[in-house]
């Protein structure tokens, strides 16, 4: 089986429609490929959430967490409509974890055990 980096490009031909450069153009898409690996998450129950968000199947047969990553950042790549509903994700939860963090910190004086002094210092500082 071959691999697609065996493939010989020619780095010099220009694309008749645009002037653009094979190299320009290869350029241009794995900007863009490094970018959406940059945003998409890492934990592997995010990602499936995430496919499952944008309509694709959470989990494929020997697909391991590398692959199944590297399949959403594709998928957004090559669609418009998953990239907005992925980004509706993102912020959705992004929110959550914002309101989780925020109910976590009121709740810190509950699980600190202090005098009342102590306390009160804290809130003050």
């Amino acid at each position: 089986m071959s691999n697609i980096r065996d493939i010989k490009v020619d780095l010099e031909f220009k694309d008749p429609n645009t002037g653009e450069s094979a190299a320009t153009i290869l350029q241009k898409y794995q900007f863009q490929r490094n970018e959406l690996v940059n945003v998409i998450p890492t934990a592997p129950d995010d990602v499936i959430d995430a496919l499952e968000y944008i309509g694709e199947s959470g989990t494929i047969d020997k697909e391991d967490d590398y692959g199944r990553r590297l399949r959403l950042a594709e998928l957004l790549m090559e669609d418009e409509l998953k990239r907005q509903l992925f980004q509706q994700w993102r912020d959705k939860r992004y929110k959550k974890e914002i309101t989780q963090f925020t109910e976590d910190e009121d709740d810190e004086e509950f699980y600190t055990p202090a005098s009342k002094d102590l306390i009160s210092a804290r809130q003050y500082i």
